[in-house]
């Protein structure tokens, strides 16, 4: 793959698993609070 094509698939694995991951991340500060 060309650097441009890996940095665009980085990108959207790293997205795709912030967003997975975001509720979880909030359910646990709010359960911290």
């Amino acid at each position: 793959l060309s650097g441009g094509t890996r940095t665009i698939i980085l990108t959207l694995l790293i997205a795709g698993v912030g967003a997975w991951l975001l509720p979880i991340t909030e359910q646990k500060e709010d359960a911290d609070a």
